[in-house]
Order: C-alpha cells, then structure tokens, then sequence
C-alpha cells in the first residue's frame, strides 16, 4: 500500500471516529421527544446554525458537480451562487416568518405548515410524498459520488461497494443515534473541513498554472467560450441561466433539510444574521470550486468525464496531505448533506404519514419510527447510488430535485401572504406543476421552443396559475386559520 493510499485511509478512518463520538455525544443530551429529537429542542446558536446551513447544501454537487460543470460548460455556473445570494433575501420572506409559526403552533414537519395553513392533509401529504420520491434518489447521488471518488484515489484499494457501505453506517450511526445534535454539532466540523480542505487544494494549485491572471490568460487564447455565455455547448443561454438560477434558488429554500432549520434556531435573530452570512460561506467554496475546474482544463484537456476533474487533480497534482484532506472534504459535504435529508424525511414519514394512521401514537415511538425510516432511507439511497454507479449525475440530479422541489414555492409564499389561498388551489396548483415539471424535465423538451425558458420555471408559473384560479372560484380557507396565522406573523417577535 502506498503513501497517499495509507493517507487517504488515515485520514479517513479518523474523521469517521469524529464523527462516531460526535453522533454518541448527541446522543447523550437528546430525550425521546420528537422536538429534541428532530429539532434539537430548537435551540442552535449562530455559529452551530451557520454552519448546518453552510455544509446541508455544499454537497457533492460542490466538489465533483460543480467543478465538472465549470470543466464542461463554464463559468455559467455562478447561476447557482446567485442563487445562493438570494437566500439572504429569502431568509428574511421566508425563513423569519415560518421561525415565528413554528415556535407559536410547535411545528416539527415541514408538513405541519401546509396542513395547518390550508386546513388539508391532503396537502400535507402530497408535499411529504413528493419530497420522498424527489430527495431519495438524491441521497443515491451523494452515495455515488463519494464511492467512485474513494475507488478512484485509491487504486481500487477502497472497492466502490465498501466506501458505499463505509459512508453510509457513518452518516447512519451519528444521525441515527445522535439526532438533531449529532448532525448540527457534525456539519460544524463538516464544514471547517471543507473549507479548509478547498482552500489548502487552491492554494496550491493556483501557482501551478501561473496564478488567477496566468490561468484566465491562457483560457482566453485557448478556450475562450469557458469565460463567457452561453458556454462552449450553448446550455447557459440568458433564458436558461436565468431558469437554472431561479430554480436553484427557490428549490433550494423548499428542500425539507433546510426548511427544518428554519425551525431550529433559537432565535429569529439568528436568521437574520444568517441571511448576510450563509451567501457568504457559499462564495468561499464557488471561488475555489470554479477555479478548480478552469485550471483542470489546462493541467488535463482532454478528460472524457467532466465530473472526473477533481479526483484527477487530487491523483495527479496534489502533494498527498492536501489530497487525503480534500478526500475526507469530499467525503464530509456529501455526509453534511445526507444526513440532514435523511433525519428530514425520516421525521416526515413518522410525524406526517405513520402518525395519521395511529394517531394515538407516543412521541417516543413516532422517534422511533423516524429512526427506523431514517435508516431505510439511507439503504434506499446507497441502493440508488449503486446502481448509478458507472452514471456521472451529481449536476442533473441536483438540478432537477431543486426544479421539481420549486413547485412548492408559490405555495407557501401564497400561505403566508395571501389569505384567500385554499386547499383546493394549493393542491390543484401542486399537481399541475408537478405535471408540466415532470413532463419537461424528464421526458423534454428542457426548454421550451418559443421563448427557451426552462421547464423547471414553466412548473412553478403552472403551480401558481392554477393556484390562484382555483382558489378564487371555490371556497375560503376557514377564516380562524388565516386569522391565527396572519395575527401571529404580525406579533412581536419577542412574544413569540
């Protein structure tokens, strides 16, 4: 076995002990209560919040998808860290408000809004099972990006099957066992790591390809279309970057991980911060991310696989510490994210699905049941990421959750301002943008003919049109509940 195998393995193996002792800590201070199970007794601090914000969404889609997309079509990428910008706007529409429902009405579920604000469980369910069908396939890209790459830097020392197998008893045991706490307190160190290991890669790499001039010098004689729209395969149109960016954006805010976090923090000034702090952490990792894909098309041109850039870079021109630490980085913004989803849709199987089948359940047993589902849909996803094993995913999976998760935006935008919004719109409007989403996104065309938008938009304009239509030719939502609501948006926020 040599050096940078023994590194890697190292390196690994110990960020796996972090993370043992991290989840068994959680462990120790979590009761059977779905609140502090679920939600950490929705009392994480700014940093501990910051944090799980920052390494929830920095995934695979960071390190392998994105600089494969820059490898392949471009800076167009930076659609995504606009999107990532506007969160800080969304944090205070979306995020401040659902903090002030949550600690008034003691939502857990993302779930519990809907059925609460439009009085329907029918709802609720639709949203549950669409997160289900649309996050799973996910946890599978994350499964798989980190299996190849572990295969890949190791030489096959490291088989695909058991990196699959030693990622995901990792994230299992932590978030399983520790809850709440176990994947905050580990996104906190997920994260440090990340932005460590990035940064030391870049830091290095830059001067091998004569720093940030030398490298967009050489670019601009030998593949200009990389530094310009709409790329050199035509994909980043204005319409397309727009969409994409739109898309990303608003699927992003909607993604059931986030959405619960919203609920975690202790305070609704801690999302205040975190609206300026969040865009932030994100660009740290975009900048590196993007010129690590510039500068794969200079050291290796020619590589058939974009999504292969990084592991080439690591294999072919990192000293082996500073690969071995971009390894266990890869290795913890893919974890950061799955363990967040699955603890996300865990809770949403116990608490809006099983609960109303026995709604004499005790809380003890829904956590339970959660802990159960929180499992099987780690199984689920390394069976997904198993099979997609020769697939190269981690961009078009990506987009397409955050599409097809979009169409849930102008339903709760229209639950928290719009009081004439009802069951019978939210749900008809849902289906319609499910319809057409699915209908461009997986069976085409992408973009539609005449103007070139993006059918992940043309989803949320269908939601949102029928929504509305439906909604004002049939009956109001029960005056008592959007009462309650719109009072307890307008309440002080130290009253909550």
């Amino acid at each position: 076995m040599d050096t940078r195998v023994s590194m890697i393995l190292g390196a690994v193996v110990a960020y796996v002990g972090i993370s043992a002792y991290i989840g068994l800590r959680g462990a120790k201070e979590t009761t059977t209560t779905m609140d502090d199970y679920f939600l950490g007794n929705r009392q994480f601090g700014l940093i501990l919040m910051a944090f799980t914000f920052y390494a929830t969404y920095q995934s695979a889609y960071m390190y392998i998808g994105c600089t494969g997309f820059v490898y392949q079509h471009g800076m167009g990428i930076w659609y995504s860290n606009v999107a990532n910008l506007l969160w800080g706007f969304l944090f205070l529409v979306i995020g401040i408000p659902m903090w002030k429902l949550s600690r008034k009405f003691g939502y857990v579920t993302q779930g519990d809004f809907f059925a609460h604000r439009f009085d329907s469980e029918a709802v609720k369910l639709f949203i549950s099972f669409w997160m289900i069908l649309g996050l799973a396939p996910y946890i599978g890209s994350q499964v798989n990006s980190v299996a190849v790459t572990l295969e890949t830097l190791t030489g096959g020392v490291i088989p695909f099957r058991w990196a699959a197998v030693l990622f995901i008893v990792t994230v299992g045991f932590y978030s399983i066992v520790g809850g709440a706490r176990g994947v905050v307190w580990t996104d906190l160190v997920q994260g440090i790591i990340m932005l460590i290991g990035i940064w030391s890669g870049i830091a290095y790499l830059l001067p091998k390809v004569g720093g940030f001039g030398g490298l967009i010098g050489t670019l601009a004689e030998s593949a200009p279309s990389l530094l310009s729209l709409p790329g050199p395969h035509g994909l980043l149109t204005p319409m397309a970057w727009l969409g994409f960016m739109l898309c990303d954006a608003l699927g992003g805010i909607m993604w059931i991980q986030n959405w619960v976090r919203f609920y975690m923090c202790k305070s609704w000034k801690v999302l205040a911060a975190l609206a300026f702090i969040v865009p932030i952490g994100t660009t740290l990792t975009y900048l590196p991310a993007t010129f690590f894909g510039l500068a794969g098309k200079v050291l290796a041109p020619d590589l058939q696989v974009a999504d292969a850039v990084m592991p080439t870079i690591i294999l072919n021109h990192l000293p082996v510490w500073i690969g071995a630490l971009m390894v266990v980085g890869i290795f913890a913004a893919s974890m950061s994210t799955v363990d967040s989803l699955s603890l996300g849709l865990g809770s949403s199987v116990a608490k809006d699905v099983l609960y109303k089948i026995n709604p004499k359940a005790s809380e003890s047993s829904l956590v339970r049941i959660g802990k159960v589902w929180t499992g099987l849909f780690l199984i689920i996803g390394t069976l997904v990421g198993y099979f997609a094993k020769d697939t190269h995913l981690v961009v078009l999976l990506t987009l397409l959750s955050l599409s097809l998760s979009a169409v849930l935006f102008p339903v709760a935008v229209a639950g928290l301002f719009w009081p004439r919004a009802n069951k019978q719109g939210a749900l008809a409007g849902l289906i319609a943008g499910t319809l057409i989403g699915v209908k461009m996104l997986l069976f085409g065309p992408e973009f539609d003919p005449v103007f070139g938008m993006y059918g992940g938009v043309w989803a949320m304009i269908a939601t949102t049109v029928v929504m509305v239509i439906v909604s004002l030719i049939t009956p109001p939502t029960d005056k008592k509940i959007t009462d309650e609501i719109r009072l307890a948006l307008r309440g002080r926020l130290d009253e909550v």
